[in-house]
Parts: structure tokens; sequence; C-alpha cells
């Protein structure tokens, strides 16, 4: 007889395994197994991990995580959060451990993720300015009202044909140089990078640009 498919998910195989290798433990029995984790057991810390080791995959695969760019790194944030959670757990106030944790290494994902979108919303649209109003406006230095309106559909329409050639780097720097006035050493330091490397990735994301001109615009 054929054994029937598993449906379970990872972090559910995973939780059922540690049901298994761990009995369950009373709160009393699991705070003892915590403090003995925070004070720096390795088998203690071990086996904290193995039993949370389901909430932690579950978590970092959130269906909110899969297309943002801290996908790769979810689970480590989780597992660091984890950690931090068994530091700052005081079993006094009487909540058990597990919705404690689940509830710091949830809003250490969701911070996360709530500012790697708002670093993409910086650097995919760098139109927008930090007040709202729109930074092609101030493009070209002309005066007449058509002509802006001109300028601002023909450099939208350009950037929208390049925006998706340009890599997170390219799009951070078009962003600060272009649209707020930085130098390239000012960046630099702002991206923990050299002033070259900067001026590299601008030539690169000016020949995007120049290639993206003699691409079809979009009408």
């Amino acid at each position: 007889m054929k054994e029937r498919n598993d449906v379970r998910t990872p972090a559910v195989r995973q939780e059922c395994e540690a049901h298994r290798q761990h009995p369950q433990l009373t709160k009393a029995e699991e705070d003892v197994l915590i403090a003995r984790a925070v004070r720096g057991e390795a088998g203690a810390m071990a086996e904290m991990h193995a039993r949370y080791r389901g909430l932690i995959v579950a978590e970092s695969r959130a269906s909110y995580l899969r297309n943002a760019a801290l996908a790769a790194d979810a689970e480590n944030i989780a597992v660091l959060a984890f950690i931090e959670a068994l530091h700052d757990y005081d079993p006094k106030h009487g909540a058990p451990f597990a919705g404690f944790v689940k509830g710091r290494v949830h809003h250490a994902l969701y911070t996360e993720f709530r500012r790697e979108r708002r670093l993409w919303d910086r650097t995919s649209h760098p139109e927008q300015a930090a007040d709202g109003r729109d930074a092609w406006e101030r493009c070209g230095g002309t005066e007449s009202p058509t002509e802006r309106a001109d300028l601002r559909l023909l450099v939208r329409g350009l950037l929208r044909n390049v925006m998706h050639r340009l890599t997170e780097r390219e799009k951070e720097i078009l962003s600060l140089h272009y649209f707020r006035d930085l130098t390239l050493r000012r960046i630099a330091v702002l991206l923990g990078t050299s002033a070259s490397a900067v001026s590299k990735s601008k030539a690169n994301l000016l020949r995007k640009l120049r290639a993206g001109m003699q691409a079809p615009m979009p009408v």
C-alpha cells in the first residue's frame, strides 16, 4: 500500500518533528530552560531553537515576504529576533514564551519589510519629492507651464523605459544625485562605499539612460 503524500508545509513538518524529539514542557519547565539558554548553555539554546524552528521558518516565509528584497535574509532576521526575545522575556509577567516570541519575530520581520518598501518607493519612483511635489517641475530650468509639462512627460517616459534595467544601487544614486542634489562624495558616505564606486555606478546608469533614449517611447 502506497503511503499518503505529506501535504504539510515544511514549517509544520519541522514543528511536528520538534514535538516528537522534545516533549511539551509546562510553563515553569520552559522558563527554566530559557534561563539556562540565556546563561549561555549551548544545549539549552539548541533545544529552544529546535522547539521554535517551525515558528521561525513559518514567519520568515510569510506571503508578504516572498517578493520582498529581504526574502533571502528573512530567516536570519527571525533567528536574531528569537534570540533577542529569549533575553528580553520576563517569566514573572505570566505570559507564555510562545506568544511573546511569535509577536517579537513577526514585528521584526514586518518592520524590515516596511523599511524595504519605503526604500523601494524612494529609489524606484525618484520623481516624487519628499514634500510630495513633483521633482520634474524643477527639471530643465524652463518657466513655461506647457514646456514643463512636455518635459515631465518626456522624462517620465524615458525612466519607464529604463528603470527596470537599473540596479538598486543605481536607483539610489539616481535619486540622491539628480533629485536630492547630493555630491558623489556625500552619496558614497551615505551608501558606505567609495566615491569612485559611486562614480562608476553613475556612469553605468547614464549609459542605460542613453540606451533608453534609443528605445521606442511608450504611448
